[in-house]
């Protein structure tokens, strides 16, 4: 009874606290059909310039509880990134070229570093954030745009995930020409493509009805259900993640791609001594049971060894989406605030 007493008490306070999982296995992601475009080797690529884009997530624990987490529209530039205050016509060069992921093309609480959203007074910026980047692929992005655009210095908006993934040919998926080509299949490809005439409404109502991403059963669906709901479950799940992660030695996979990443970003400092940092926490770190993990206490050595400053962005459970992992409205604008106060 006890026990019984302590879990339901444990759920009550989860109404009010939150909890710190993801669930990615739940997530299906959209993009406008014909909106991506190889550029280069090594997997680099940009949406298609001078397009509307649409990028959306829907969330689905089981085929009754679905829902579309985000959905949002965009305009690029003649680069094939987020449209800014950089006009090719008006700006010899750019004041910077900001890199980063998907925390800084804005998926989640939608794009927040955009034409729209800087001041008149901003200093002249490209946005090049790209879902699912790395602190390699930003540097190839940044050797692919040198020859089209001075830029005078640059900024990295970062979290330490980005520096264990590397470039992947095919644009993260098992058929590289779905996403160019528009035909990517639902419960087959990683990312799925969409009609531009796709509503929110209709895709929530889409996601209903495709292929689970997963292939759970129904046990396990309900399985999931509870899970994401549970209080009790973010801790245990926090408390296996922090035994792990003092037990647990990194993977050899890890490891080279920590080092392909370091060596880049030494690369870039390199070649701009006054480029600007900010580093982002994941959501798993911040909030009640949030502690920062060993991937970003790695980064931070790093830095500290090589003499690059950095700012910390500090951001709160309530500054991410409900239960996708990128930041809201609210979170950007404090990442807003930060990338402000680091180029000014």
């Amino acid at each position: 009874m006890i026990l019984i007493l302590t879990i339901l008490a444990i759920e009550a306070a989860g109404l009010v606290i939150g909890n710190n999982g993801y669930f990615w296995t739940a997530r299906q992601l959209y993009v406008s059909t014909g909106a991506l475009r190889p550029i280069g080797p090594a997997g680099l690529w940009t949406y298609t310039p001078d397009r509307d884009i649409v990028s959306a997530a829907t969330y689905r624990l089981s085929g009754v509880e679905a829902w579309v987490e985000y959905y949002c529209r965009f305009k690029t530039n003649k680069f094939g990134l987020i449209d800014t205050n950089y006009d090719a016509d008006r700006h010899a060069a750019v004041d910077y070229l900001v890199l980063g992921d998907s925390f800084l093309e804005g998926q989640g609480g939608c794009p927040w570093f955009t034409r729209e959203t800087l001041p008149p007074s901003f200093p002249v910026v490209i946005n090049a954030g790209l879902q699912g980047a790395s602190i390699r692929s930003t540097e190839l992005l940044e050797e692919w745009l040198a020859p089209q655009v001075t830029v005078r210095n640059i900024a990295l908006l970062v979290i330490s995930n980005d520096f264990k993934r590397v470039p992947i040919p095919g644009i993260w998926t098992n058929r590289p020409g779905c996403l160019v080509e528009g035909r990517c299949e639902p419960g087959i490809d990683y990312i799925w493509t969409i009609a531009p005439d796709v509503t929110e409404r209709r895709l929530a109502t889409l996601s209903r009805h495709y292929p689970d991403t997963a292939n759970q059963g129904l046990l396990a669906q309900v399985a999931m259900t509870l899970a994401y709901h549970s209080l009790s479950f973010d801790i245990a799940r926090r408390a296996a993640a922090i035994v792990g992660a003092r037990h647990d030695a990194p993977s050899e996979a890890e490891d080279k791609a920590f080092k392909i990443n370091f060596e880049a970003l030494h690369r870039l400092h390199a070649k701009f001594p006054a480029m600007k940092l900010v580093l982002v926490p994941q959501r798993d770190e911040v909030g009640f049971f949030g502690i920062e993990n060993s991937d970003t206490a790695r980064v931070r050595r790093f830095l500290a060894e090589q003499g690059i400053a950095y700012e910390v962005c500090s951001l709160g459970l309530g500054d991410y989406m409900p239960i996708d992992g990128h930041p809201n409205r609210e979170g950007y604008k404090k990442l807003f605030a930060c990338l402000e106060r680091a180029l000014r």
